[in-house]
């Protein structure tokens, strides 16, 4: 683990504007600014075993300065308060006292106003290399900035794993009741080569989603994504049933308990072979195509276009501060402001072989057996640690995808009228630990009465692995 901090040789209102890069024991690493908390690289490794950067933004600090690039207020990195999204009219009221902040967008307040969190100098407080890199920034909002009330007090720690997860841990703390919503802006593209997000494969665990007026700004009312071109509850590609010319600007209500962290999203790349995995503490996922975006000479001197990148802007539900019904976005002194989230970027290892799987698939269900079904999987390049699933579009390999598979969600898994749910959670559970290698893992699946495995989510079926032939299998699989 390093944390590397490098002035820029910028001073912004008599605050320095410093360079930090996290890495970890794999060569991942990320590059932030304090001005912005502005996350300008995440670098990882591809399927190829190239090094790729998976966020939009400049090749030097200068050009987020620039006012071309200010004018299209695209926030590219950055983190956006004091409160993300829109609030209707511009206008809150806090315990009987009506507030008017900067309607920045149309007749609504946009992202924390004229000039936001996105656009301040940030305190570096704190760095460190153990367990994990992690630098804390700090930011003191005072009484009034934009017209909100209070001093706001936000530290906001970005911590990097050898997982490849780039932890945000938030605080907030404040001397007056005040409106507060943060999010991070980060804009992602997953292809290596930056192209149009349309065949970007996304799934968003979320039953509905907030209904919008003509100006983005939330209603209130709740709608199912049911049969509608906002149904992400199953991985699909994001072009598929988009509007082209409109994209997805759109807030979902993730499927969860408040205040837990969970698996909000995942983005899926064919070419790169890499997943995005969202996780977070907060109730809603906002989806942005980027369908307004517009920067000159990005990163290499590339331009960023529409749809060349997707947002998830995880946060309180946007305007909540207007509709009581929604989880309050309100931070009273005596109370602690905090949330969680977490980017997670794994690699697929058959995003390549897509349709090669889907060919053996084939064959096996019209009669092939279990090992020629092993050997086609083999002559593939599929490896013995790897758990795969089939869902519509994409096939998903390694132990990242294993808390897809649970026998709550999916009960047909366990045929045999003496299963044991417990034991096969037991399975699951180790084998996403890497303590039991795929062969083993299949031995403990069978020896709980999975009679059938390999499971085509789509279609709710599972095939291939027959209890009796268990032995068979493991020493099919062994030889893999």
């Amino acid at each position: 683990m390093k944390v590397k901090q490098t002035p820029t040789g910028n001073i912004i209102n008599g605050n320095e504007v410093v360079a930090i890069e996290l890495t970890n024991n794999k060569g991942t690493y990320v590059k932030i600014f304090n001005y912005g908390a502005i996350i300008n690289k995440f670098v990882v490794k591809n399927a190829k075993g190239e090094l790729q950067d998976i966020v939009l933004g400049f090749d030097t600090f200068e050009e987020y300065l620039n006012p071309e690039y200010l004018k299209n207020g695209a926030y590219l990195g950055a983190v956006v308060g004091r409160y993300a999204n829109r609030i209707k009219n511009g206008r809150f009221t806090i315990d009987g006292q009506t507030y008017q902040v900067a309607q920045n967008a149309g007749p609504d307040a946009l992202h924390g106003g004229i000039e936001g969190f996105d656009k301040k100098v940030w305190d570096v407080i704190d760095t460190t290399e153990e367990p994990h890199a992690a630098v804390t920034l700090s930011y003191e909002s005072e009484d009034g900035e934009e017209n909100y009330p209070g001093n706001l007090i936000v530290d906001l720690t970005f911590e990097l794993t050898d997982n490849d997860e780039l932890i945000l841990t938030y605080e907030a703390e404040t001397d007056q009741a005040t409106a507060i919503n943060l999010t991070h802006h980060g804009y992602f593209n997953l292809n290596p080569n930056v192209a149009n997000i349309a065949q970007h494969v996304q799934q968003i665990f979320a039953s509905n989603y907030l209904e919008q007026d003509d100006n983005y700004s939330v209603t209130g009312k709740l709608i199912p994504v049911k049969d509608t071109a906002l149904d992400f509850t199953t991985a699909k590609e994001i072009g598929r049933d988009w509007n082209p010319e409109e994209g997805y600007d759109q807030t979902f209500v993730l499927d969860k308990t408040y205040g837990d962290l969970t698996l909000a999203t995942k983005t899926f790349e064919q070419e790169s072979g890499l997943t995005l995995s969202v996780y977070t503490t907060e109730p809603v996922a906002h989806l942005y195509t980027a369908k307004y975006l517009s920067v000159k000479a990005g990163k290499g001197g590339k331009d960023y276009n529409g749809y060349d990148a997707f947002c998830v802007e995880t946060q309180h539900h946007p305007n909540g501060i207007n509709i009581p019904e929604f989880p309050s976005t309100i931070l009273k002194p005596e109370d602690l402001y905090t949330q969680t989230t977490i980017y997670k970027v794994s690699i697929n290892k058959a995003m390549f072989k897509v349709d090669d799987i889907k060919k053996a698939e084939s064959r096996i269900k019209t009669g092939a057996d279990f090992p020629e079904f092993i050997k086609t999987l083999k002559s593939f390049g599929i490896k013995r640690n790897d758990v795969y699933v089939t869902n519509g579009l994409s096939v998903y390999f390694g132990d990242d995808q294993t808390e897809q598979i649970s026998p709550d969600e999916y009960p047909d898994l366990l045929i045999n009228e003496e299963s044991s749910p417990e034991k096969l959670k037991h399975a699951l559970h180790i084998h996403q630990r890497g303590e039991t290698d795929f062969a083993t893992f299949c031995k403990q699946a069978a020896d709980a009465g999975v009679e059938k495995w390999v499971v085509d989510l789509e279609n709710m079926t599972c095939t291939y692995l027959d209890s009796e032939q268990k032995e068979l299998v493991i020493e099919q699989i062994s030889e893999v």
